[in-house]
Formats: structure tokens, C-alpha cells, sequence
């Protein structure tokens, strides 16, 4: 950085973001939105575009950048700052996707603090399942694909901590997306997939599948992108976001103990 003179506008835009990022992670996260802001706001002042040298990288690469920086941000429960930070991203940018990606995580960070949308069906074994009926209880809603990898991988530490607090008030909801996928396939044809994901995995807690209107709760809950999953206090609202096997058994401990 002492030498960004001679950097090239890409690399000097990846060392700033690398530094915004690597405060978060040190929790510094006032840090990381004023490094933020000072960037933007010296691009602005050159009367440059404060995406210009993002505008080289792919969009993959871009995503991944904003994604490691919301992650840092809901793992240290500094929501607030989260908002701030995609809210300044997100008016700055016309990149398409990281506009979408923006306003994305905008709508489900203001999700926290307020009544968790309805959840209401018959799950994959035909039985009725409620959000409701599961007041009083801490909920974690976690929204999976059977064709997602990652969702493979986590089935392991929901199910270890699934155990470790199920007396203590614990739930866990599964929402399940394969209707989702390219070309709006119908139920009956991804039902044989969902099935066979839940017994492969041992899944132990119901699961509804996504549908429309009312229970298109990938839309109710702001999910554009999975893994996903959204804490729900004992209160009925929403308290926490993406919780990862960095910050689960944390976050889950701290809930079950509130009244």
C-alpha cells in the first residue's frame, strides 16, 4: 500500500479490499466500513467511478470479495455495520450483479429484530409443519438443494448441534429449493432427488419444500443464494443470519439461554 503509486488500478483496488477485509476479520469492523467509505470517497473525489477497477475483474471474483466481507461482518453479529456497508456498495455500483447481490443481503439484514415471515405446509413425509407451533423454541431455518454440495458438508455440524441443544428448546426447519433450479422443474420430478438426500444424510428434523405464493419462502425470508439459513429467537423473530460452523455453536448457546 505504501507503494500504490506505481500499483496498477486492479491490484491497488484488491490490496484495499484485502485491507478492508483483513479489519474485519480482526474485528475492527467500524475500522473496515471507514476504510470503505475513504476509498469510495477518494474515487469520487478524482471524479472516478468507485467500481472503475472492480469493473476488470469477473463477476465471480467481484462476488466473492463482497461474500468474504459479509461473512466477516454477520460472524462478529455487527449487522449494523453490514447494512451501512452494502447500502454504500450497492448506491455506488452499477455493476448488475453486485447491485443484486447488495440489495439481496440488504432485504434479509433487515429481517433482524422483526416477526420471522410465516412458515406453514405438509413436509416431504406428508406431515403438517408450522413456524407457529414451534414458538418458544429457537429456530434455525436452513435452506438447502440436493444438488448443492455445501449443503452435503453441513449436515454433519447442524445434526452435532441439533443434538447438544435439542432439550434445551433447539429446532431445526429445512426448506428445500430443487424447484428452484434452471427450468422451474415440478415437484414430483425432484421429489425422488430430496428424498434420497435426506436418508443419505440421516436428516432427522422436517423439511417442506418450496412452492409458490405463500409458501415461497425463499422469497419471504430474502434467500437468493444457498447455503442459507436464518436464526429465529424464542420471541418469534428473526436474530441472527448464515450462521457457519464458525460462529453456530456460538450464537445457538447464546440464544437457548435467553428467555
Amino acid at each position: 500500500m505504501k507503494s500504490a503509486g506505481s500499483l496498477s488500478p486492479v491490484v491497488l483496488f484488491l490490496a484495499q479490499t484485502i485491507n478492508i477485509i483483513a479489519a474485519a476479520d480482526r474485528g475492527a469492523y467500524e475500522e473496515s466500513l471507514a476504510d470503505l467509505r475513504r476509498v469510495i470517497g477518494e474515487r469520487s473525489q478524482r471524479d472516478q467511478p468507485a467500481e472503475a477497477p472492480a469493473a476488470l475483474l469477473d463477476t465471480p471474483s467481484l462476488l466473492a470479495i463482497c461474500g468474504a466481507y459479509y461473512q466477516r461482518l454477520v460472524q462478529g453479529d455487527r449487522f449494523d455495520v453490514a447494512r451501512k456497508a452494502f447500502q454504500l456498495v450497492g448506491d455506488e455500483t452499477s455493476h448488475p450483479a453486485v447491485k443484486e447481490f447488495c440489495a439481496g443481503r440488504l432485504n434479509q439484514l433487515n429481517l433482524i429484530g422483526k416477526p420471522a415471515p410465516p412458515i406453514q405446509g405438509t413436509d416431504v413425509d406428508g406431515k403438517p409443519v408450522s413456524l407457529a407451533s414451534l414458538r418458544g423454541n429457537v429456530v434455525l431455518v436452513v435452506f438447502w438443494a440436493s444438488w448443492c454440495l455445501p449443503n452435503s458438508a453441513e449436515i454433519a455440524w447442524l445434526d452435532q448441534v441439533h443434538e447438544t441443544y435439542r432439550n434445551r428448546g433447539f429446532r431445526i426447519l429445512g426448506i428445500n429449493l430443487d424447484t428452484l433450479q434452471n427450468g422451474d422443474p415440478k415437484l414430483e420430478t425432484v421429489m425422488p432427488n430430496i428424498r434420497r438426500f435426506l436418508v443419505d444424510h440421516n436428516v432427522r428434523w422436517p423439511n417442506l419444500v418450496n412452492g409458490t405464493g405463500a409458501h415461497d419462502y425463499a422469497r419471504a425470508y430474502g434467500v437468493t443464494a444457498i447455503p442459507a439459513n436464518v436464526l429465529i429467537g424464542r420471541d418469534g423473530t428473526v436474530i441472527h443470519l448464515d450462521l457457519s460452523r464458525k460462529n453456530l455453536d456460538r450464537v445457538i448457546a447464546r440464544a437457548v439461554t435467553r428467555q
